[in-house]
């Protein structure tokens, strides 16, 4: 599928009245997000198990089952995935890398488990926005990589 071509506007829960579109990522946005949030945690001179666990696809740390979040950059994800959002008018309504970063930590981390099909279950997506584009109303679930 092409990813572009799929897009599903889904309310936000904690947001009365308001709603993101987000679109399903491509293998090369996972790619991509996975370096972004690789190189970040080599430039911060993280432990050397944090770095093997990321380079494993898994994540580091006492929590393993913890979020799968803390494998991609969160703003590379959000920036490929996001493709419209309910917020204010005129330049506050523009979906770029300011108002990205502009998002509150439980948005945009709830969008993000969207992103990567973990965000909703059956009946929470019965609940969603039915406002969706064309030809395709589905995200689907992206799993995650083989090789844990």
């Amino acid at each position: 599928m092409l990813t572009y071509r799929v897009t599903e506007k889904i309310d936000i829960p904690h947001e009365p009245g308001e709603w993101v579109e987000i679109k399903p990522l491509s293998w090369k946005d996972l790619e991509r997000a996975k370096a972004a949030r690789l190189k970040s945690v080599i430039e911060t001179m993280a432990d050397a198990k944090e770095v093997m666990a990321l380079l494993a696809g898994r994540e580091a740390g006492p929590s393993a089952e913890g979020s799968i979040i803390d494998q991609y950059d969160l703003a590379t994800l959000l920036q490929a995935g996001i493709v419209g959002w309910s917020y204010g008018g005129g330049d506050k309504a523009v979906v770029d890398a300011e108002n990205i970063a502009s998002l509150d930590d439980l948005t945009a981390r709830w969008i993000a488990e969207l992103l990567l099909g973990g965000g909703r279950d059956g009946e929470d997506r019965k609940n969603a926005s039915s406002s969706s584009t064309k030809p395709s109303t589905a995200v689907p679930s992206i799993s995650q990589e083989s090789g844990s």
